[in-house]
């Protein structure tokens, strides 16, 4: 089974994301903020994260350099945004993201589709 760690600060979207990935066949974990997700990728060793940028505690580019310093793990990350910020864009991009998805374009399934193809490159 294909696990996925969601890291989002918006409940209402994280409990979306986290219906929509269970009903296309992962083994789902969530957390509300990047400092959370960090213990939470140790725990699930996921095979993508889908993360936020914009977040409280540990923003998407924190988290990224943190789990890079703090644990071995290779695992996918395609980051979710409504940010237009090029700094912070640019910022998740060096530090090896695979993708940057703007949150309005993915809607439903098609996000679902979106990773099931990254996870089968």
């Amino acid at each position: 089974m294909k696990k996925i760690l969601i890291v989002e600060d918006n409940k209402d979207l994280r409990e979306i994301y986290k219906t929509l990935f269970l009903a296309g066949g992962y083994e789902v974990k969530t957390s509300s903020n990047g400092s959370d997700a960090l213990a939470d990728v140790l725990d699930l060793l996921p095979d993508v994260i889908l993360l936020d940028i914009m977040m409280p505690y540990l923003n998407g580019p924190d988290f990224l350099r943190k789990l890079k310093e703090l644990t071995s793990i290779k695992t996918k990350v395609v980051c979710l945004t409504n940010s237009s910020d090029e700094n912070l864009l640019e910022q998740v991009k060096t530090e090896g993201v695979l993708m940057i998805l703007q949150k309005s374009e993915y809607v439903g399934g098609e996000l679902v589709r979106k990773i099931d193809s990254v996870l089968s490159e």
